[in-house]
């Protein structure tokens, strides 16, 4: 920045060019730039001056209030009020009616304990041994699961919540039946994770301890009579054979 002030000597501002400050240079140079003319208010037709040189005060206006008439069309005060919402439901755009939301859903929101379970029970198949499976989706462990409103929800656990009118919290649905598809409340109860833990390991156990006495009794005795039964229980064609 120069230290070289205005050639004139009532001012000390820095030179811009000519020996003078930036100032005094447009008065000097450009005296049409800081004139100014009078004319009236485009909104209320007050008398107020216009710089001659500013190309954007063709409409020139007097306070804030006449710039916000220029702008909308009308004072800020005369300002229409808004419409009141009509009474009645409010219905959240983008969002399903209640109407038109699903049997299950419904009743879960209304706490309707009857109408979950004949929700749930729609969408099974009931077996001869009384176990409603689930028709639906099924996870990596065959469970059954659904979605309700974006949120997970399991049938089984909904259905014995909704038989025995309490929660379950932290506690496991258990299945009885030992069909991890059933859905049925009374094949269902309550029990923490870790007697649920235990009974499916001894489940699994003795499962397996079956399947080895059954490998055993094949090689010894072929056409032993419970060869032939576990066959006809477990739907195999095929009677086993020597």
């Amino acid at each position: 920045m120069s230290n070289v002030t205005c050639r004139l000597d009532e001012c000390n501002n820095a030179v811009q060019a000519k020996g003078l400050c930036s100032g005094h240079y447009n008065r000097t140079y450009y005296p049409d730039r800081h004139a100014s003319v009078k004319t009236t208010c485009s909104a209320c037709g007050v008398a107020v001056m216009k710089p001659a040189s500013n190309n954007k005060a063709r409409r020139p206006v007097c306070s804030d209030r006449c710039r916000y008439y220029i702008t909308h069309g009308f004072f800020q005060e005369d300002k229409p009020a808004k419409t009141p919402r009509p009474p009645g439901p409010r219905v959240d755009k983008g969002r399903p009616n209640r109407s038109m939301w699903s049997p299950l859903r419904l009743a879960l929101d209304t706490g309707d304990r009857v109408g979950v379970l004949k929700a749930l029970k729609s969408r099974t198949e009931e077996q001869p041994n009384g176990c409603w499976e689930w028709t639906g989706k099924l996870d990596k462990s065959g469970y059954p699961q659904t979605a309700i409103a974006g949120r997970h929800l399991s049938p089984y656990r909904a259905s014995l919540e909704a038989f025995t009118g309490k929660t379950l919290g932290k506690q496991a649905a258990h299945h009885k039946c030992a069909n991890p598809k059933c859905i049925n409340p009374s094949h269902l109860e309550a029990v923490t994770h870790a007697a649920n833990s235990a009974e499916m390991m001894a489940r699994t156990y003795m499962t397996s301890r079956i399947v080895e006495l059954e490998d055993a009794l094949r090689i010894v005795d072929p056409d032993n009579e419970l060869l032939l039964e576990i066959s006809v229980l477990r739907s195999d064609p095929s009677p086993p054979t020597p």
